[in-house]
């Protein structure tokens, strides 16, 4: 599975890198779950890492609901402080 970034500039890179790096590290514990409780058999082709603007307006127009985005930041600060989902 390949992990792509596609940030505008190295500062939003920088931005974002904390977050993605956390859960990075986390998609390995993720997927064992999805293949042992819910029979996950095929694994997506990659993750693309980008910004909300990015992913609505050149990756798609579906529009990214803000509770999501909120819940990933909130996830994240779980993550950093030593939580766990699993």
């Amino acid at each position: 599975m390949k992990t792509i970034y596609s940030f505008e500039s190295v500062k939003a890179y920088e931005k974002y890198q904390g977050i993605t790096e956390s859960f990075n590290k986390r998609l390995l514990d993720y997927q064992k779950v999805m293949e042992k409780d819910f029979a996950l058999t095929e694994l997506p082709k990659a993750f693309v890492w980008t910004s909300a603007e990015l992913a609505t307006t050149v990756f798609s127009e579906v529009p990214i609901p803000r509770l999501q985005i909120r819940m990933l930041f909130i996830c994240h600060r779980i993550l950093q402080n030593g939580g766990s989902f699993f």
